[in-house]
């Protein structure tokens, strides 16, 4: 008797075939998935600051658009400036 029990010669031939073919699947899955999350990840890089520039804009848009004179650091003293916050 082998070194196995119900085996006479102490080996076993597995056929891999299906094993190989599962891990075909998930490793192309799992390219499938990191694949996602960077295609994600790129348009979150994107869209955050295309929304600010939008943001922007409109309130631009909205302030020229009441006749206002947009005004801001660079253009002038902001509304509401006074002089008591100089030093």
């Amino acid at each position: 008797m082998g070194q196995f029990p119900g085996r006479e010669d102490g080996f076993s031939i597995h056929d891999l075939t299906e094993m190989k073919a599962l891990e075909r699947s998930l490793r192309h899955s799992e390219r499938i998935v990191f694949l996602g999350h960077l295609v994600d990840d790129n348009r979150h890089q994107i869209r955050n600051p295309v929304t600010v520039i939008g943001g922007f804009a409109r309130r631009l848009e909205c302030n020229a658009s009441s006749s206002k004179k947009v005004r801001g650091p660079y253009w002038g003293k902001p509304a509401g400036w006074n002089n008591s916050w100089t030093a």
